[in-house]
């Protein structure tokens, strides 16, 4: 299910975990300004919305540790966590 960006693939300015409600309404904003985003989300169902909503998505956990180097997280300039679960909250910055 994982798929990494490639090397031709543009870096991104914002990297958004979670496309749940908060999640969505923060990338369409950042989308109509003409940023460059990329979702993070561990559900299907959000995924997908992601996807049909035209948003470059991955279907990943945030909380692997691994995960934000091999998607090129680490050369984001924001990283936005929208998750309400606190304990993903405080997992996903741990892994930042």
């Amino acid at each position: 299910m994982y798929r990494p960006l490639e090397g031709g693939e543009k870096m991104v300015d914002y990297l958004i975990v979670g496309y749940g409600s908060l999640g969505s309404k923060i990338c369409q904003s950042l989308k109509k300004k003409g940023e460059r985003i990329l979702v993070l989300e561990s559900y299907n169902e959000n995924y997908n919305k992601a996807i049909e909503d035209g948003m470059e998505a991955r279907l990943a956990d945030a909380r692997d540790p691994t995960l934000l180097r091999r998607v090129g997280g680490d050369k984001v300039k924001v990283v936005i966590i929208t998750p309400s679960d606190p304990n993903v909250i405080r997992d996903v910055i741990e892994s930042v």
